[in-house]
């Protein structure tokens, strides 16, 4: 009788937080769709309506609509009614499964309304309140949108502060010559834009003007940092050992670190150790002991790597996975399991997390070590094997139900709105596995791949034990394009879709640092008889990723390993790799423990695509 009240009552809270139909989503998704096709008019129809009809609509919570009220009328010119709705949208995306990039949207965001906000205030007479607006675009980090606003601020903000040209002058067109009127906080400020810009050549030329002609007075040590880390960034070794012999004793360990970091890249390992164990300033004591030990590890050297990598302040995976690896290696079970059981719990969604619980639980023919393909293939056939059948109640009436209502809200292709949706849903346990689950495919249904992925990786360790989710962790997306192109080009499916899960993990609007984009990243250079938009497209990116892996696999003579590598890292970065006799890859030659990580990760993923659907 409990469980029919309890199931009667979810029922009635879904009539009340969802409508039949969703009118009001519709009107809102319609108004929203108007206003970026420049239909404003029409969009202020539909948001009217919207106001009148729905007052109480979530797509009002937390302020969501009102940018989009507020900005339309903005395009409209109506001022008034723009600084009443915008002065209203303080909505913060939140950093949640639905979105992974929050703090350049949060940025995004804000700078869009806080020019238009600005702007309207002064339109309508209000300076002082708009100027206040106009000057809280200032950015250090590199965002192309919120640049463009912070530009069209300063532009409006010369007319009241003519200083503002100034920092024009030199922020966008690189006019060093403005630099003898800016503070050196500003200074730093706009270096750390150049750099976030990957501007790296400007960034050096503006620094080294910097360091011969102002007076640094306590900021020398944050100057002749950040321009080492510029040089570091230019792989400029040869410069940064230069620049740091001899350094004065207020610098002495800044500049030690990056002269030891200078030779640590030119794998002079001798020379970075000595001076990676001569550095106790804090601010750097982390990252020294963390490259000590990975070079320690890397020969062979179990108990240094130990004494290195638990003096390291700022742990994280790769950090504490050599301390686990190196107390397993010396057989020191004690250390091992308790490092072990600190990894599965703060590491959970990751594949040493896994792998470490099977270790622990002792499940038999797991291997202990990964020190190649080979070993990696025993332990993914292991994970699969040992895999259990989900529980036949492991999904409740009531969250079916919440999938189906959800799932609807996520066709209408808004994730901000299916975020708020969320929030409010009535799930029975939110912090269960079955919440897990129903959010991937909540996110499936809407095709946010992406998305999906990124949760599905959250419950990586849980997904991996059961038969059914597994390949939630490594998903079939985009099916029927890889299929094709994979028969066209004669090239496994496997390989794309490992490329496509390590470089975009799903996401066709992906772009990366060193400007490649979509889900395969292609280079726009060699493709200049495209749109840049067209390479976004997944046809025409899965297709001309598919060739370039082809004629890799054809260079290699069919070695997909190296194939695989020569496509994500770079064929010279491949050439100082050590492959076995049998063209296995051992990851005990991989110095620098990041990239070790990295391949280790693109070959468990590899491997699993192989395994799991028997390609």
């Amino acid at each position: 009788m409990k469980k029919i009240f309890i199931f009667i009552l979810t029922i009635f809270i879904y009539n009340l937080t969802f409508s039949d139909t969703h009118q009001d989503y519709t009107i809102f998704i319609n108004g929203k769709n108007s206003y970026y096709a420049g239909n404003f008019e029409q969009a202020n129809k539909e948001f009217e309506t919207l106001l009148r009809a729905f007052p109480y609509s979530h797509v009002f919570d937390e302020n969501y609509a009102y940018f989009f009220i507020g900005m339309n009328y903005f395009r409209l010119k109506d001022y008034e009614k723009a600084s009443l709705f915008l002065e209203k949208a303080v909505y913060a995306p939140k950093k949640t499964a639905f979105n992974t990039d929050a703090d350049i949207e949060k940025a995004i965001f804000f700078s869009e309304r806080d020019y238009a906000l600005g702007y309207s205030l002064i339109k309508i007479g209000d300076i002082e309140k708009g100027i206040t607006y106009l000057k809280r675009l200032d950015y250090s980090t590199y965002i192309p949108v919120v640049g463009d606003y912070e530009k069209k601020a300063l532009e409006l903000l010369a007319k009241y502060d003519p200083k503002a040209y100034d920092k024009i002058a030199l922020k966008f067109n690189f006019d060093f010559s403005k630099i003898k009127n800016m503070t050196i906080p500003q200074l730093v400020k706009i270096g750390d834009f150049y750099t976030s810009q990957k501007n790296y050549k400007k960034a050096k030329e503006f620094y080294e003007y910097i360091l011969k002609n102002v007076k640094l007075g306590t900021y020398g040590q944050l100057v002749n940092k950040n321009y080492l880390k510029i040089l570091l960034n230019l792989k400029d070794y040869k410069h940064i050992i230069e620049y740091t012999n001899n350094p004065p004793q207020e610098y002495k360990d800044l500049f030690n670190f990056y002269r030891a970091m200078a030779y640590y890249q030119t794998k002079d390992f001798t020379r970075a150790l000595y001076l990676f164990e001569g550095i106790t300033n804090k601010e750097y004591i982390s990252d020294a002991k963390y490259y000590s030990a990975g070079i320690y590890f890397a020969l062979g050297d179990y108990k240094n790597t130990i004494e290195n990598a638990k003096l390291i302040p700022d742990k994280s995976i790769i950090s504490q996975s050599m301390l686990a690896f190196s107390y397993l290696y010396l057989n020191d079970t004690k250390h091992f399991e308790q490092t072990a059981k600190t990894i599965i719990n703060k590491y959970s969604n990751t594949y040493i997390a896994a792998y470490f619980s099977l270790l622990l639980d002792k499940v038999p023919d797991i291997p202990t070590h990964i020190n190649s393909i080979k070993d990696m293939s025993m332990l993914v056939d292991q994970m699969i094997k040992n895999a259990k059948p989900l529980p036949h109640d492991f999904m409740k009436k009531a969250d079916l139900l919440e999938i189906d209502q959800l799932s609807q809200i996520a066709k209408y292709g808004d994730q901000e709105l299916l975020q708020l949706s969320f929030d409010k849903g009535n799930f029975l346990n939110k912090s269960s596995l079955a919440y897990g689950y129903s959010t991937t495919i909540v996110l499936e249904n809407g095709k946010f791949y992406s998305l999906a992925l990124k949760n599905s990786l959250d419950y990586m360790r849980q997904f991996l034990n059961y038969k059914q989710l597994m390949p939630y962790e490594y998903p079939l997306y985009f099916e029927n394009i890889v299929n094709s192109c994979s028969k066209k080009y004669d090239v496994p499916q496997e390989i794309i879709y490992s490329i496509i899960h390590n470089l975009s993990k799903f996401n066709i609007y992906f772009v990366s640092e060193d400007a490649k984009f979509g889900l395969m990243g292609i280079e726009y250079s060699g493709n200049e008889n495209l749109d840049l938009f067209d390479i976004f497209t997944p046809e025409i990116n899965i297709e001309i990723g598919t060739k370039m892996i082809k004629k890799l696999l054809d260079k290699y003579d069919g070695n997909e390993l190296k194939a695989l590598i020569a496509y994500i890292n770079g064929e010279s970065y491949l050439s100082s790799l050590y492959f076995e006799g049998n063209n296995d890859l051992n990851f005990t030659s991989i110095v620098i423990p990041e990239e070790r990580y990295s391949l280790e990760n693109l070959f468990l993923t590899y491997v699993f695509y192989s395994k799991l659907y028997r390609y």
